[in-house]
């Protein structure tokens, strides 16, 4: 059990037993104990990131100090770019003031310096200032140094703007990734203001991350209406782009605007998303736009199959098999995994159940030697899965030998999604075992389950080890 988990288990002990003193609803207390939970789960990464940046002030310091008397352009760049990340951990710890006077040592030490690699790390200590003076509300000061940069800078490579762009959005990934959601979406939107017009495919590709960015931020806010706004800006401004890069933001973008309105129940108009990015993008042979299309088509078979639209939802996934099948992605894979998945279970829903059955097959045998956890979660349930329908056309052996494979193949595994089907299987195994008469074998097996997950972590898993409890307590 992680630290987080043994927390929330403490938090909502406490709540069950407060609630049978006051005559509180254990419910509105666990819940309320469970946000407790993670806010201090919060608070201790605060802490851990905090002495981690402490750590690396020190690591710094020692670069600055190494290079004293070395005036070599490796040296000075060593130099500069230590003092620029010194400044950001100083930030990061909210000594403002402390990470100012860095960015001003920057500036004094290297100014006039003329190595481009130097150079751009002055207008990333001039942009770092300007940002700490607006957190501290000085805006007539932050808009001095801003006019600054522009005099001086402007005129700078393309190699300067778009490092800078990548700086900033990077900065607003770190503190979004910190919950400082508001910080974040702050330095965003410095990017799109600074950046925005900028016509550099490179610089381009930052600001529409930074957008990307704003978005999920927005939506750690709740602000679902405002997070699709901003996709719909990032289609506008770059819709039309080029840019490799830049194109893949824009998928990204739309297969956001598509998952939020799902959320949102408002199927038809995820699905009209879909559908646009399916016949802007489809084609499209970069790897992460495949992914991200693959990805959008399984959401879309999702959606029908919830709708009812069982012909479509199938067609859905035959597509996605047809048009990924041989990718060697994993993201890929995994959305053929699970399209074939969709596919059995819609299927035997109809007692389609040799077609279930085949498509269960198809899973088996193509990632048969796929070790990955994700993947292996898919061939244990595609196995179990299988095993539910011989099971139910009477084929009990067939059944018991698919329930033991599963125990054979994954009775050892750490993920809680196959200990959970592991219990589940054996369970079942130990119930066709009764069914036949088999008593002893039956009891045997349920002995294995309570042995082998009574002191399983997992709630599922721990609902099959009652069951077998209360089997051998019969």
């Amino acid at each position: 059990m992680d630290f987080f988990s043994i927390i929330v288990n403490i938090f909502v002990a406490i709540a069950l037993i407060f609630a049978v003193v006051v005559f509180i609803s254990p419910k509105i207390l666990i819940k309320f104990c469970a946000a407790r939970a993670e806010a201090l789960g919060k608070k201790i990464q605060a802490q851990e990131i905090a002495q981690e940046n402490k750590e690396a002030i020190a690591a710094f310091d020692n670069i600055i100090h190494g290079f004293d008397n070395d005036d070599s352009p490796n040296a000075r760049k060593q130099v500069v770019e230590a003092l620029f990340h010194k400044a950001f951990c100083l930030e990061e710890l909210d000594k403002i003031e402390e990470a100012i006077a860095v960015f001003d040592d920057i500036d004094r030490r290297f100014g006039s310096d003329d190595l481009p690699d130097v150079r751009e790390w002055v207008v990333m200590a001039l942009i770092g200032k300007n940002l700490a003076l607006e957190k501290q509300g000085k805006t007539e000061e932050a808009s001095t140094v801003h006019d600054d940069i522009d005099r001086r800078f402007g005129g700078d490579s393309s190699d300067v703007r778009e490092k800078a762009a990548k700086i900033l959005t990077t900065k607003g990934a770190a503190l979004l990734k910190q919950y400082k959601t508001g910080e974040a979406i702050a330095v965003f939107d410095d990017t799109v203001r600074r950046f925005g017009s900028d016509d550099l495919p490179g610089v381009r590709g930052w600001v529409a991350n930074a957008l990307i960015n704003k978005s999920i931020a927005l939506m750690e806010q709740d602000k679902a209406e405002e997070a699709i706004a901003v996709y719909n800006d990032i289609d506008r401004r770059f819709g039309s782009d080029d840019s490799p890069d830049v194109r893949e933001q824009v998928v990204r973008a739309l297969c956001g605007k598509g998952f939020i309105l799902g959320k949102q129940d408002k199927t038809e108009e995820a699905i009209a998303v879909y559908d646009d990015v399916d016949r802007r993008f489809g084609s499209n042979d970069s790897s992460n736009i495949r992914e991200w299309v693959a990805n959008m088509l399984t959401a879309k078979g999702s959606i029908l199959g919830e709708q009812g639209k069982i012909a479509e939802a199938i067609a859905v996934c035959d597509d996605i098999i047809r048009r990924f099948d041989g990718d060697d992605s994993p993201d890929v894979r995994a959305c053929i995994a699970r399209a074939l998945a969709a596919k059995g279970g819609t299927l035997a829903k109809q007692d389609k159940t040799e077609e279930a059955i085949a498509a269960y097959d198809n899973i088996i045998c193509r990632f048969n030697t796929d070790d990955s956890p994700e993947m292996r979660e898919y061939i244990a349930n595609a196995l179990a899965a299988k095993g539910v329908i011989l099971g139910g056309q009477g084929k009990i052996e067939e059944a018991i030998a698919l329930c033991d494979e599963i125990d054979r193949r994954f009775g050892n595994d750490d993920s809680p999604v196959v200990r959970e089907q592991v219990a589940m299987t054996l369970t079942t195994k130990a119930i066709y075992l009764e069914n036949r008469g088999k008593t002893s074998e039956a009891k045997a097996v349920y002995d294995s389950i309570y042995r082998r997950f009574c002191n399983d972590d997992s709630p599922d898993v721990q609902e099959f080890v009652e069951i077998a409890f209360a089997a051998l307590n019969r």
